[in-house]
């Protein structure tokens, strides 16, 4: 492209415009007249070039500056706070009672961080065997049970490995005919079981929870000779519930 200024009078300056899109392309020719202001003479000269260069250069002038993009920001992940004490309250089912006899319960969980993943651990809870009906007895049980150990926790404390020693005491009640019977016997053991947390906000996270227990002695009841309740040396459980984290 070729600008070429000529002397003009009073009226202003005369530019001359020539552009060539290639070298075998016809110009594009065109002349105006400029006031003597030189910010106005500017603008005048630009959009005259403009003008003249779009048809031989396929240049297309917006109207007006295109709007600037918006990005969505993405939503800032949950992230669980290091606390020192953690809370968790859990419903539980598991096995524990020969004849496939499940036992359904709930447990209240405490952690207390010691030092780094290493956390104190702690639970107490329930557990109940519905009565079942076998020939003319009909008997039933609640447990108790203890736990006593540590955990650590891993993956950003999502991940909770724990180890404990348990008691549990053990209650059955029920009927042989028309007498009512009942027994009571104290178990004891140790176990371990794991824990993952999904957090729903910074304090409070979703957990389910699977655990083993191994007992040292088990609960068995004889009626006329006849064992009819008896515990498991093994019993599986899962839970799930909410955790709140305190003390931070």
């Amino acid at each position: 492209m070729r600008v070429e200024a000529r002397a003009g009078g009073d009226q202003g300056t005369r530019v001359h415009v020539s552009v060539r899109a290639a070298a075998h392309a016809a110009a594009r020719e065109g002349e105006l007249t400029v006031p003597s202001q030189a910010d106005e003479a500017a603008r005048a000269v630009a959009l005259f070039v403009a003008e003249v260069a779009r048809p031989a250069l396929d240049i297309t002038l917006p109207d007006e500056p295109a709007a600037p993009r918006l990005r969505r920001r993405a939503p800032a992940p949950r992230v669980m706070t290091s606390a020192r004490l953690r809370l968790a309250l859990l419903g539980n089912v598991g096995s524990g009672f020969g004849g496939g006899r499940l036992r359904a319960g709930a447990r209240l969980e405490a952690t207390l961080r010691i030092a780094g993943p290493l956390r104190l651990y702690g639970a107490g809870g329930f557990d109940i065997v519905p009565a079942a009906q076998q020939d003319e007895v009909t008997l039933g049980a609640v447990s108790v049970t203890f736990r006593f150990g540590a955990a650590v926790s891993l993956l950003s404390e999502r991940l909770s490995l724990r180890a404990w020693a348990l008691l549990s005491p053990y209650f059955a009640r029920g009927r042989v005919a028309a007498l009512e019977v009942a027994h009571q016997q104290l178990l004891a053991g140790g176990g371990a079981g794991v824990l993952y947390a999904l957090p729903l906000t910074s304090t409070l996270a979703l957990v389910a929870a699977a655990s083993i227990d191994l007992y040292a002695n088990r609960v068995e009841l004889l009626v006329r000779g006849r064992e009819t309740m008896a515990s498991d040396r093994v019993a599986l459980a899962a839970a799930v519930g909410l955790r709140w984290s305190a003390l931070r």
